[in-house]
């Protein structure tokens, strides 16, 4: 876990670059009191091809406008990757114009968003469909008179891919089981044996 102090009326930019498609960005943080906000971006690389690997950067700003989308969400479910609290599509369009303009020069792939990260731990992951430098933005610009302790911890992983394997049928019918003990006789039973050579029965037929 990292550790870092956001001053008010400031934000903290944590630059991380993938090289390769396929993997997956994940990162978690929480505050001390008092809760903090934050976006996903990606560096617009499309005037500068400059290479940055990982770095920190604190930026004041002064006077910038207080959020007006306020989500108390205090864990960010994944679908491809990220996916909020509800917000309307108006809402969206809205976060995304003022992150654009709070931040030039790097495209929200998750807007600005306030989150309770002063009561349990805030959670999220982004599979990256295009490399490139992604930057993790903690945003304390609303706040006039508090700075926040920050930890955090990010790190890329290989995308979790689910593969499911249909079990193929080999081998089935009816069969003739002995039963346990000596006076027992033959009882019927339906035997499926599949592509792996694994053996099954039941009484009924498909059970």
């Amino acid at each position: 876990m990292q550790e870092i102090t956001v001053k008010q009326r400031s934000s903290f930019k944590h630059y991380f670059t993938i090289d390769s498609p396929g993997k997956e960005l994940c990162w978690d943080f929480f505050t001390r009191k008092k809760n903090i906000s934050f976006g996903l971006f990606r560096k617009d690389d499309s005037n500068s091809r400059a290479s940055i690997s990982m770095m920190n950067e604190l930026e004041s700003i002064p006077n910038s406008p207080l959020v007006s989308s306020i989500s108390t969400t205090s864990h960010l479910r994944n679908k491809s990757s990220v996916s909020v609290e509800s917000l309307n599509e108006t809402q969206t369009r809205t976060s995304i114009s003022k992150s654009r303009a709070t931040y030039p020069g790097l495209i929200p792939l998750l807007p600005i968003e306030h989150y309770a990260s002063s009561k349990g731990n805030v959670t999220g992951s982004y599979v990256v469909v295009e490399p490139g430098t992604f930057v993790l933005v903690f945003d304390n610009t609303y706040s006039v008179k508090t700075p926040k302790k920050l930890f955090f911890n990010v790190h890329a992983r290989d995308a979790q891919t689910h593969v499911v394997v249909l079990e193929k049928k080999e081998v089935e019918g009816w069969l003739l089981k002995k039963g346990n003990r000596t006076v027992q006789g033959y009882s019927r039973r339906w035997v499926v044996v599949n592509t792996s050579g694994v053996l099954t029965y039941s009484k009924t037929e498909g059970g």
